[in-house]
């Protein structure tokens, strides 16, 4: 019954804005947006505002003004993940030399929790911010397991996932630390040296994808500036409307299918 109300609960209004604002903030949080949940929503609206008012004046029609509208809204989005995404490779690439500061400095006798602080003295940003946060946490609540999940949600990382799933089995069920942390080093190093090999093979269909992103945007530049006139029916007819709109979802759909046939998973 007790559960069956709490189903019930989370299915209300204020439910389901509870489970929405948890989302955003973990996605603020995942992307290092520094300003909080208000300016990103700030960012957003006049993103999109700008974005419409720029389609409006070139006077393409309500249709294309909305398109731009939600465009200028998703772009900051694009953004901060890409931001996200390209601290997460910073922070994989330092780790395996950041275990093995950690289990040289716990070989001498300090604590997991004293290691993670000796190693985000010494090591440089983005992994020695969190590392100093994992190490904070251990000091409050004295649970290395939970500090560490708590870092490989924040990285949103295979790696970081790895190292805390090694600790919460270390600490159940005992053994080597520093073995742990060596061993999951090397780990981290080969799968290091596989991506990069995966990734060189793949770069071919990668370059397909941004040439199909970029060519026919370059293209309506192109016409854009030489005759204008020339593409006014995209918005100023029915016809030309649809056609745009099967343009445009045609070359989302064909960015997503190639981005999802490229994508390395290690």
């Amino acid at each position: 019954m007790l559960l069956r109300r709490q189903g019930q609960a989370s299915n209300t209004p204020v439910g389901v804005l509870r489970r929405l604002e948890g989302a955003v903030n973990e996605f603020v949080e995942g992307v290092y947006w520094p300003l909080g949940v208000s300016a990103l929503v700030a960012m957003i609206c006049a993103a999109s505002v700008a974005a419409g008012l720029l389609v409006g004046y070139l006077e393409m029609g309500p249709v294309m003004t909305l398109l731009g509208a939600a465009g200028g809204a998703f772009f900051p989005i694009v953004v901060l993940v890409s931001r996200a995404r390209k601290i997460a490779k910073q922070i994989e690439a330092q780790l395996p030399d950041a275990l093995d500061m950690m289990a040289r400095a716990t070989q001498v006798g300090h604590s997991i929790g004293q290691s993670i602080a000796q190693v985000a003295d010494e090591m440089a940003d983005p992994v020695s911010k969190e590392l100093r946060i994992t190490a904070n946490e251990i000091a409050l609540s004295n649970d290395a397991p939970r500090a560490f999940r708590g870092f490989a949600a924040r990285v949103n990382s295979n790696d970081a996932r790895f190292l805390a799933l090694a600790v919460a089995v270390q600490d159940e069920t005992g053994g080597s630390l520093v073995q742990t942390f060596r061993r999951l080093g090397s780990l981290m190093r080969q799968r290091a040296k596989l991506r990069i090999r995966i990734e060189a093979i793949v770069a071919g269909p990668r370059f397909t994808v941004r040439a199909l992103l970029i060519f026919p945007v370059l293209a309506f530049s192109i016409l854009w500036f030489n005759n204008p006139a020339l593409l006014a029916p995209l918005w100023e007819e029915e016809q030309g409307q649809r056609l745009a709109m099967m343009s445009i979802i045609g070359i989302a759909t064909g960015v997503v299918a190639a981005r999802y046939l490229s994508r390395v998973r290690t």
